[in-house]
């Protein structure tokens, strides 16, 4: 039989190929075999919970990282009473005492010879309020009261001159006769007396009720 040496293929290993294959398998027989662990029967160290609870926001006024201490108490507001109760009378402020009205002036009484000013006048402005329907004549009827008050208040002082005092009379008496106009020119004269910084208070009120006296035919 013919065979073609240049089809054979002789495979020849190298030196020391043969030992080293050898202890390769010895090394891989001496392993051990793998043991699986046993099993966790114990809980795990709750670390990673101590730490969220570490990092949770302390409460107002504690500082960061620490809990808040059990048991102590609340604190309760002024008046020792529970939250949101009224404050005990004990701790509320002194209440100051109330002032009493002042007394009112006692006004010394009006010369005799001049009360039949103020009978005269007083007289006349109640009869136009009795007969007035208008609520602006009653408003300047309260205003004449006033402004006779502080006539008045002038004849109480007795410190008017006798041509003003004689004045007023004509003026009266002619309001006692129904005679207005009468009454409205002593008016005038009494006004250019010159001394009218002494009778502006009142002299005004005198005019007001004679007119309305002659509107209301009083």
């Amino acid at each position: 039989m013919f065979v073609d040496i240049n089809l054979v293929c002789v495979y020849f290993p190298e030196p020391g190929a043969w030992k080293d294959t050898h202890i390769m398998r010895g090394k891989k027989q001496q392993t051990p075999a793998f043991t699986p662990p046993a099993p966790i029967t114990t809980p795990l160290f709750n670390g990673a919970a101590d730490q969220q609870q570490h990092l949770q926001p302390s409460p107002v006024g504690m500082p960061q990282g620490v809990p808040p201490v059990s048991g102590v108490p609340t604190m309760m507001p002024q008046g020792g009473g529970p939250p949101g109760a009224p404050p005990s009378y004990g701790d509320m402020p002194p209440q100051q005492p109330s002032k009493e009205p002042p007394a009112p002036v006692m006004k010394g009484p009006i010369p005799a010879e001049h009360l039949t000013l103020q009978d005269t006048f007083n007289g006349l402005a109640e009869r136009c309020k009795n007969t007035a329907n208008n609520p602006h004549t009653k408003r300047k009827l309260d205003d004449v009261s006033k402004r006779l008050e502080a006539l008045y208040d002038k004849l109480r002082e007795q410190k008017m001159s006798n041509p003003i005092l004689e004045g007023l009379h004509e003026i009266a008496q002619a309001c006692q006769g129904g005679d207005y106009p009468r009454g409205l020119m002593a008016h005038t004269r009494l006004i250019s007396s010159g001394s009218f910084s002494e009778i502006s208070t009142f002299m005004p009120g005198l005019k007001s009720l004679m007119q309305i006296a002659t509107q209301l035919r009083v």
